[in-house]
């Protein structure tokens, strides 16, 4: 996490599909940013590539500046804004 209202944390993505959210649920909770849905948004690997795919989220989910409308591919240092929070992607983490 680059900033937002939870500590800045690295979180490991470890399974083929993590889910991001308000929710203890979640993959990867991201508590304190009332702007984040419960369940706002998934990060999926096939065949070696990630992409993420807002779940339908009021707010919704930018990468590189631009929301995104579909499942969307993720690079290596790609900046992702859920809210009021900025994450980068990093080949294995958020």
């Amino acid at each position: 996490m680059i900033r937002g209202a939870a500590a800045p944390a690295e979180h490991r993505l470890v399974t083929p599909s993590a889910m991001v959210g308000r929710s203890e649920d979640a993959t990867v909770t991201i508590a304190g940013d009332p702007l984040i849905s419960r369940a706002h948004a998934r990060v999926t690997f096939l065949g070696g590539r990630a992409q993420i795919e807002d779940m339908g989220s009021s707010h919704g989910t930018f990468v590189n500046g631009r929301r995104i409308a579909g499942p969307t591919p993720l690079r290596p240092g790609d900046v992702i804004i859920m809210g009021e929070t900025t994450l980068r992607y990093e080949g294995s983490s958020l």
